[in-house]
């Protein structure tokens, strides 16, 4: 006869030293990618924004093309830091987009387009960085002559 202490009565589990040693390495895991997603969270961040800034300005060279009439793509404060905005010539707000936090956004004071749709003068690019990314992670929006706008991983140059 089998007594009470036989492995077929014992129950079946973890012990407390296994979850233990489980939870160790998994909380290891997850220190050793946390800097990584920091990183592509950064870098998908830049990214959206540099579409977002590009949209932005097709809309604007679009809209003057459809109204036959200047339009602005303008720094919402006076800085590309707090957004931009679309705009008409006197004044009426088309759209109005807001930067993220954390994002570097240096361009020309302010990009107008006629109603051919080509810039009235050509502006400066924009840069579109964070603080610390490296430079594969940076954009570089720039228009050509005509007004479409061109986008560039890297820093402009």
């Amino acid at each position: 006869m089998q007594g009470a202490s036989s492995p077929r009565n014992r129950l079946r589990g973890f012990t407390l030293i296994e979850m233990v040693a489980v939870m160790a390495v998994t909380l290891i895991l997850i220190a050793l990618a946390a800097p990584s997603f920091r990183d592509l969270m950064r870098s998908q961040t830049i990214k959206n924004t540099s579409f977002n800034l590009v949209s932005s300005l097709v809309r604007a060279r679009s809209e003057a093309v459809t109204r036959n009439a200047n339009v602005t793509v303008q720094p919402v404060g006076g800085s590309w830091l707090n957004g931009w905005e679309i705009a008409l010539a006197d004044g009426t707000q088309i759209s109005k987009s807001d930067a993220p936090s954390g994002i570097t956004i240096t361009g020309p004071a302010s990009v107008t387009f006629n109603g051919n749709g080509a810039p009235t003068a050509v502006p400066a690019p924009f840069a579109v960085a964070a603080g610390d990314a490296l430079a594969d992670n940076q954009r570089c929006v720039r228009l050509n002559l005509s007004g479409r706008p061109q986008l560039k991983k890297g820093s402009c140059s």
